[in-house]
């Protein structure tokens, strides 16, 4: 249905879509008539679904941009190099959508921006919540400094340097913690002592859920 011209036309933004596109019942063709057509769906689980299509959305054009689009050709043969489950018309207006200046300068700054992230997650599509209690140690609660190795390294391994090296510091200080004492978040937890101190927006801290300032 996110690949389907005919309920989420490519060339339009999600947050575009009307909202009679997405859940008015009294429309024939709304995306959320049709998966109730097919599945006994809650009320409750609409706004999951638009969200999940928005996604699905947000990805299928990010996989045609990559594949398709190149923007060292001419006009022309960019329209020709459309996939062939995009209409013609479709595919045309996502291109001089890209080729917009405006546009071209925002991807390129969130494609600088993206680079500068030096740590990865390797929670996958796992939600962080799932993965803190799914992890928890003998019924306990992570520290903040169990719950950062469980999302940045397979079983402590990684090819990311900067997690290497911080996770291999916060060992290193876990060992120096007198028998029976735990790691409580805070100012002075070992991830504070590696990591630094929190920061609003922090990208190291992306995922980790509530922030000892927080507490």
């Amino acid at each position: 249905m996110a690949r389907s011209s005919v309920y989420c036309p490519i060339y339009r933004r999600w947050s575009k879509l009307s909202s009679d596109k997405k859940k008015h019942v009294a429309k024939r063709k709304s995306l959320l008539n049709v998966v109730k057509s097919k599945f006994d769906v809650p009320d409750i689980a609409e706004g999951w679904i638009l969200r999940s299509l928005g996604r699905k959305v947000k990805n299928w054009r990010a996989r045609l941009k990559k594949q398709y689009y190149d923007p060292t050709l001419s006009l022309q043969e960019q329209y020709n190099s459309r996939c062939s489950q995009v209409q013609e018309d479709h595919w045309q207006k996502l291109v001089r959508y890209w080729n917009r200046r405006r546009n071209k300068q925002v991807s390129e700054k969130n494609k600088s921006n993206r680079a500068k992230k030096k740590l990865m997650q390797l929670t996958g599509k796992k939600e962080l919540c799932t993965c803190l209690r799914r992890a928890k140690n003998n019924g306990q609660e992570l520290s903040r400094f169990e719950m950062f190795a469980k999302c940045f390294s397979n079983n402590g391994n990684t090819n990311c340097l900067e997690a290497q090296d911080a996770i291999r510091e916060m060992n290193e200080l876990k060992k120096n913690i007198p028998p029976g004492t735990s790691d409580e978040p805070g100012a002075d937890d070992i991830f504070s002592k590696v990591k630094g101190n929190d920061k609003y927006g922090n990208a190291d801290l992306y995922g980790l859920g509530v922030r000892a300032t927080d507490l």
